[in-house]
């Protein structure tokens, strides 16, 4: 096997293992602001995040791609001094346009808090925000470049262990010394700085990359500038699908009900952890299409959509029915709230992580431009609907528009998948798991009913581990595994040298294949 392909698929192992493992400590991080800041301080935070994620692409302007592609390109070639203007071109730029933001925030701060935070003298955490924007474009660059390097496990280590890490240590600091409303956002910007420094370390001088810094640059902004304008265009379409419906609950109904709706939404995303295995896809199924392999790209992208939909769909089962088990567990009974927000988003997350893969496969095979229309239309979508149903029915709205937003575009792009590839993912396994999971859940929950009408906190997770068990019982007894599946981790052992063989023992006894 080809050594570059091995590295890609090393490193798309790094991603999963990586997104795996940041997911959960995000999570964390945002129930322990919760639970022991209040409702007030995690909206604070909530809408913080959002206005920095907004500012972050306005500063970057599309120029990360450019700077991927053009570094790529040139370093390829051994040309290190084109790739040192094409750094330095990026990095005068977005420092130009990085400031330029900056100075916005701060002169809008009053304003900013004044609509958003609803409260004038809240223009500290712009200020915060403001500090943290030059470190988070930068950072976000330094990520890309060891990807560039295919150093996928730097980046792995940076932003998903290292930074989640620093998040939590920092905000119970800064708990600790009494910045109670501020400990949070003051917490996510140490760890964007620590970030900022971990990630500059790891590329300059744990790569070769460091060797571009003795030539004289060459400068090319004309080409970036060309190449970055579409990719802006892109960025400013996700961020606005991102963060409108937690900009429009603070701007709409205030700092409490965008705490709870923030409680609800990230639980909701925890779905997504199942779509990590899109990175394990992704290089096989390039792989097939540069060899205008169709059939073999078909069967790769089925059975990676049913293992997300095997994986996902006991989750939302409990996400949808016991939606305020679930918030009261985790978050504290004044989250429970959003109940029936959490249950409308877990439906729309759901179709994204086990629909989501069309819109990578769309990627793919360079259909970008359609998949940008997609984007742009829904986004517009969502913020027509949440503009509509927060004024009236607040977080059940948003959430109502964030789901029917992310369905109208997942299922777009599963039409034109279907029209370019003449795939279809779903199949009879699809429907098998479907009642599988619906069998586990009525005889889990008719059981713990019939011991324990009142169900008490301390039974659901056994009840959870009964059900998962159950539904794994079930899914072996009516083969839902096949060949394909076992075909697909043959094709991702062999391209990542890792030995898979237990797992595949596992699988062919208990399936009997």
């Amino acid at each position: 096997m080809d050594e570059n392909t091995k590295t890609i698929a090393k490193g798309a192992m790094f991603v999963f293992a990586g997104m795996v493992i940041s997911k959960p400590i995000t999570y964390l991080w945002r129930v322990l602001i919760a639970r022991y800041i209040g409702q007030e301080a995690y909206g604070i935070l909530s809408i913080a995040l959002a206005l920095l994620g907004i500012a972050t692409v306005f500063a970057v302007l599309g120029f990360g791609g450019g700077l991927v592609r053009y570094t790529s390109f040139y370093f390829a070639r051994k040309k290190y001094a084109d790739a040192k203007g094409v750094l330095l071109s990026v990095f005068s730029i977005n420092i130009a346009s990085s400031l330029f933001i900056c100075s916005v925030l701060v002169f809008f701060a009053k304003t900013i808090a004044k609509y958003f935070f609803h409260d004038s003298s809240m223009i500290w955490p712009v200020y915060i925000v403001a500090a943290t924007l030059p470190f988070s474009v930068f950072s976000s660059h330094f990520l890309a470049l060891l990807n560039v390097k295919l150093r996928a496990d730097y980046n792995a280590i940076t932003k998903n262990v290292a930074e989640g890490i620093m998040k939590i240590i920092a905000t119970i600091a800064f708990i600790y010394v009494g910045y109670t409303a501020l400990a949070a956002i003051l917490g996510y910007f140490i760890a964007i700085v620590g970030t900022f420094s971990l990630s500059a370390y790891f590329l300059f001088f744990k790569t070769d990359y460091g060797i571009i810094l003795k030539e004289k640059a060459k400068c090319h902004y004309l080409e970036l500038i060309t190449y970055s304008i579409p990719l802006m265009l892109t960025g400013f379409v996700a961020v606005f699908l991102t963060y409108t419906d937690t900009m429009m609950i603070g701007y709409f109904r205030g700092l409490a009900e965008t705490g709870i709706y923030n409680a609800a939404l990230p639980t909701a995303q925890l779905l997504s952890i199942a779509a990590c295995f899109t990175t394990l896809f992704y290089p096989l199924f390039i792989e097939n299409y540069s060899k205008k392999k169709f059939a073999e790209m078909e069967k790769i992208f089925s059975t990676t959509v049913k293992w997300i939909f095997l994986f996902a769909l006991p989750i939302v089962f409990v996400l949808v029915f016991f939606p305020d088990a679930i918030l009261n567990f985790l978050w504290g009974k004044d989250y429970t709230r959003g109940a029936m927000a959490l249950s409308i988003l877990a439906i729309g997350y759901f179709v994204s992580t086990v629909a989501g893969l069309s819109a990578s496969g769309l990627t793919a095979i360079k259909k970008q431009n359609i998949l940008l229309a997609i984007t742009t239309a829904g986004t517009i979508l969502n913020v027509i609907l949440n503009y509509l149903l927060i004024p009236v029915f607040g977080i059940t709205g948003a959430a109502a528009a964030t789901a029917v937003s992310i369905i109208f575009i997942n299922g777009l792009c599963l039409f034109f998948i279907h029209k370019y590839l003449g795939i279809f993912p779903f199949s009879l396994n699809h429907a098998k798991g479907f009642l599988a999971t619906l069998l586990a859940f009525v005889f889990t929950y008719i059981t713990v009913k019939f011991f324990f009408p009142v169900t008490p906190l301390i039974v659901l997770l056994p009840a959870l581990g009964g059900y998962l068990m159950i539904y794994f019982l079930i899914m072996v007894k009516m083969k839902i595994i096949d060949k394909d599946d076992l075909r697909l981790l043959k094709s991702l052992e062999k391209k990542s040298g890792l030995n898979m063989t237990f797992l595949e023992r596992i699988i062919r006894r208990l399936c009997d294949i």
